[in-house]
């Protein structure tokens, strides 16, 4: 599944030439990350871990209550500004390239 902010068009086109076909695409259009985390969240079938690149939007799922059996991860790549990845509270985790490609399991 993929949540982006750019449009849903736009990033089914980056995926499929990249031969990535994911099972769900919510573009800007289907509103802000946290509502649709929301209603993700009320219809999962099992936890939701939610990859991000930028602190900010992170740090506002994490001010939703309704949210917060949501994993949080801050990318080290991509959008980050200086210092983005310093101080992290504890309902988020840090996620590297190498810990990436690691299984599910063993992500911190």
């Amino acid at each position: 599944m993929v949540l982006t902010t750019k449009g849903a068009a736009f990033a089914r086109e980056l995926l499929s030439a990249a031969g990535l076909e994911p099972q769900a695409l919510f573009g800007h259009e289907a509103g802000s990350k946290p509502d649709v985390l929301v209603q993700l969240l009320r219809e999962a079938q099992g936890p939701i871990w939610f990859l991000e690149d930028r602190r900010p939007t992170l740090e506002a799922v994490r001010q939703r209550p309704s949210l917060t059996a949501i994993r949080c991860y801050l990318v080290s790549w991509g959008y980050l500004a200086p210092g983005d990845g310093e101080g992290l509270p504890a309902s988020i985790s840090w996620l590297t390239p190498e810990a990436f490609a690691d299984p599910l399991a063993a992500w911190p």
